[in-house]
């Protein structure tokens, strides 16, 4: 911080700027010193290495300041500046040499186990392709204070060190058990002596993948012990003490022969074991190494190859990034000091990504090299194809220019702004409750109380069935009264209702399941309830207040802005409260969704321009109104063909994919996995397939808008999520799961666009409110229809019924696109 307020005084002329700029760096040196004071950092800064930073912060920035000439100023500038990088690193440098890591003795993995890996190396090129295993082992109880067990941790960091030993073409032939030396010998896996959960499960997944390799490689595997590694010799053992366990571990070096000076290859029934000259190169080369690294030669040794070291680092740091320096504006002394060596590395990395994705394998010489000489390429692409580049560049920052341009629309950002947080808070809050009511109201995921299919699609009919009966007077309240109060009013009564469903719901459940308990699954689904109904409100609002905010071109983009975005919204607040109410707890889950439409009630005070004229009139007079006028709006909308055609293809679309594509991917999810997890491959297919599918949809909205008329893309759309589901819904795998969800989401945004634009432009401004209320009773009913049909016809895990369902409905539904077309 005190570097780059250096470096901007010098650019400064006022004594105003100058000013805060002492102000800053005061504000940088005591941040600094508290930071230390309350030991934040490690190492902490000794206080007279701290009072020297801050007086060279503090006396560059001074003379900076108090310098005539631009030479001056540049002098001191460049002079203070480098004090302090170079006193900062050499601190580092210091403090850890004189108290920490850098040291010759400070070595991870230590001399003996290098050697031991430069063992291995030769006994794993003799044993060719079989199976290599490492037998490693940890304690297997579990920490009194967090009630977790490490041996994963350790077994993944022995594991990847001693793959380091290996050559690149036999890392695929490697496998680890965890556990102890008798287990293995045996052909089981290792349990925990104390009850571990953790361990067991670690030694478990261990196991499954060494019996992975065994089939894969049906011959006799090799099987490697490092002593460093074989631990928990205690498990199990009373009065354990460290005589004993030393006894235990040489028991079991004993039963291998020696490769190195800590490493050996057990022998046994249906083992590998290396030839007798196999054994005596690796003990060669193995001492060797030892002795190599405990007698290193000194700093001149070899110096040519230094030389060569240094140049081809040089190379690596300077070259890419200089050559792509103008295309990244570093134009100044001080830019291309401090960042051409970073854009190097990042081209660099950026090109080992590339190159290795493409030319799979072992990392080779070869390979090296060529990364280097594809970096280098960037780099030159970007220095002497710089407007060539830049046009396709140029053209995809003008379309999301385009794209985004309606948000400079103040009114028209308030209304997103508003939407966005309803539908968050609404995920949020639904994310946390469906945790509750699938895994219980405490901490974690536990599968042992989820509920069955039939209870699930319960829950779904009790929570659409009764929104569908208030929808149309939401619908009339959105159009007689202000719509920034009914907005206001929505999220404060929504927040302050979930917030006591926590207190007397959430909180009593526990850990159990509310399946069979009729009051915790009443109370859920009023949650439930409420955040849908705030959404819904606040989507009716959007869709009736949007015309009286853009207007032309720019209503089909804002409509697909706001799809898009109040999706994404949606779908980021069902994964937060998914996984608060996982991590911590359901409450927290639920009370972070109601702090969130606070925020949207915040927001809704600063909404302007939402109705064409405002509504006076007592709210009894209101209620007394709503049952004459709620016919008006479905005679609206009835009087309409075009209004009605919007409302029907959309009712169509919400039948087929949020319906019958989404609900039976979500019931024939745990059948796809074997030994997985479907909840989470049910939130990465819908996740991955909402974002991307409703984001290109978007895109393909905004391309077309000018050139391709609303009712032609419904059409499209719809006929693309049928064709979809006949197809891939027969081939019942993750991924025709997978390439259906993108495509629906995909067709159903593109389709929702459509729809909204139509009904939009056949509806006066009077009836949209009623309208768009309308689009709420299909959005239920939606859910409603196809829940009840799947509870009569749902077979559970039966494939075949799974595919008539989806090839059905998709065939039903190309039919009524004809019909829609026909219209």
């Amino acid at each position: 911080g005190a570097f780059a307020l250096i470096w901007w005084a010098r650019t400064q002329r006022d004594r105003r700027s100058l000013v805060r700029g002492f102000a800053m760096i005061v504000g940088v040196v005591a941040a600094a010193w508290a930071v230390d004071a309350v030991s934040l950092t490690h190492p902490q800064i000794p206080s007279k290495v701290l009072g020297v930073v801050a007086v060279v912060a503090i006396a560059g920035l001074a003379a900076v300041a108090s310098a005539r000439s631009e030479g001056t100023r540049r002098v001191f500038a460049v002079a203070a500046a480098s004090a302090l990088v170079l006193g900062s690193l050499g601190f580092l440098l210091i403090d850890g040499v004189e108290h920490r890591w850098v040291s010759a003795t400070n070595q991870y993995p230590n001399v003996s186990v290098r050697g031991s890996l430069a063992a291995v190396d030769v006994v794993a090129r003799a044993a060719g392709a079989r199976p290599l295993v490492l037998i490693v082992n940890d304690g297997d109880t579990d920490d009194p204070a967090t009630h977790t067990n490490t041996a994963y941790g350790w077994a993944k960091t022995y594991t990847n060190v001693f793959r380091t030993g290996l050559p690149g073409t036999s890392a695929k032939y490697q496998a680890t058990y965890l556990g102890s030396l008798e287990n293995f010998l045996a052909g089981r896996a290792t349990s925990s002596t104390s009850g571990s959960i953790g361990y067991d499960r670690a030694a478990e997944s261990h196991y499954q993948e060494l019996q992975l390799r065994e089939r894969t490689y049906p011959v006799p595997p090799a099987v490697f012990l490092v002593r460093e590694y074989y631990g928990g010799l205690c498990n199990g053992v009373p009065d354990c003490t460290e005589t004993s366990r030393q006894q235990r571990l040489e028991a079991a070096l004993a039963e291998g022969v020696a490769i190195g000076p800590d490493v050996v290859v057990i022998q046994g029934p249906g083992l590998w074991s290396p030839p007798a000259d196999v054994v005596g190169e690796a003990n060669v080369v193995a001492n060797a190494t030892v002795e190599a690294l405990e007698h290193h030669p000194g700093p001149l040794a070899n110096f040519p190859h230094t030389l060569l070291v240094i140049a081809i680092l040089a190379l690596l740091l300077l070259v890419p990034g200089g050559l792509a320096r103008r295309w990244f504006g570093l134009d100044s002394t001080i830019d291309r000091f401090a960042l051409i060596p970073g854009v190097s590395v990042v081209l660099v990395m950026l090109a080992g990504v590339g190159t290795l994705a493409v030319w799979r394998g072992p990392l080779t010489m070869t390979k090296g090299w060529a990364v280097v000489v594809v970096a280098i390429g960037i780099g030159v692409a970007l220095r002497f194809a710089d407007a060539w580049l830049r046009r396709p560049l140029d053209a995809f920052g003008r379309f999301f220019d385009d794209l985004f341009a309606v948000f400079s629309n103040r009114d028209f950002s308030v209304l997103m702004g508003y939407q966005f947080l309803a539908q968050a808070g609404q995920g949020v809050v639904q994310g946390a409750i469906f945790k509750a009511l699938v895994f219980g109201g405490e901490k974690g995921f536990d599968i042992s109380v989820a509920p069955s299919a039939d209870y699930l699609l319960k829950v779904v009919l009790a929570l659409y069935i009764p929104y569908t009966f208030l929808s149309p007077f939401v619908g009339v309240f959105i159009d007689r009264f202000e719509r920034r109060r009914v907005a206001w009013w929505a999220d404060i009564l929504s927040a302050a209702m979930v917030a006591s469903i926590v207190i007397l719901v959430v909180f009593p459940l526990g850990s159990g399941s509310p399946e069979h308990r009729t009051w915790p699954t009443a109370g859920l689904i009023v949650g439930l309830l409420v955040a849908q109904s705030v959404a819904r409100i606040a989507l009716a609002i959007k869709s009736a207040a949007l015309p009286d905010v853009l207007s032309g071109r720019d209503l089909l983009q804002g409509n697909g802005l706001s799809q898009a975005g109040g999706g994404l919204a949606q779908v980021f607040g069902i994964g937060v409260g998914t996984i608060v109410a996982g991590q911590i707890a359901p409450w927290v889950g639920v009370l972070f969704g109601a702090a969130v439409l606070l925020a949207g009630a915040m927001v809704s005070r600063q909404m302007r321009r939402v109705e064409a004229r405002r509504h006076d009139g007592s709210l009894g007079q209101e209620v007394r109104r709503i049952l004459r006028t709620v016919v008006a709006g479905v005679e609206e909308v009835a009087g309409r063909p075009a209004a009605a055609l919007g409302l029907s293809a959309f009712q169509m679309l919400r039948y087929q994919f949020w319906g019958f594509v989404l609900m039976t991917f979500a019931l024939y999810a745990k059948n796809l996995v074997q030994g997985g997890n479907a909840d989470t491959l049910s939130q990465i297919l819908s996740g991955v397939g909402g974002l991307v599918g409703g984001a290109l949809g978007l895109i393909v909205a905004q391309r077309l808008k000018d050139r391709v008329p609303p009712i032609r893309l419904l059409l499209g759309s719809m006929l693309l999520l049928g064709a979809a589901t006949v197809v891939l819904g027969g081939i019942l795998t993750v991924a025709a799961f997978a390439a259906l969800l993108f495509v629906g989401f995909f067709s159903f945004f593109l389709g929702k666009i459509s729809t909204d634009t139509i009904t939009q432009q056949a509806m006066p401004d009077d009836f949209r409110g009623r309208a768009f209320a309308l689009y709420d009773i299909a959005y239920n009913l939606g859910f409603i229809v196809p829940a009840a049909i799947l509870s009569v016809i749902w077979i559970e895990g039966n494939a075949a019924r799974t595919r008539e369902i989806l090839v059905a409905s998709g065939a039903i539904f190309l039919i009524l696109t004809a019909f829609v077309a026909a219209w």
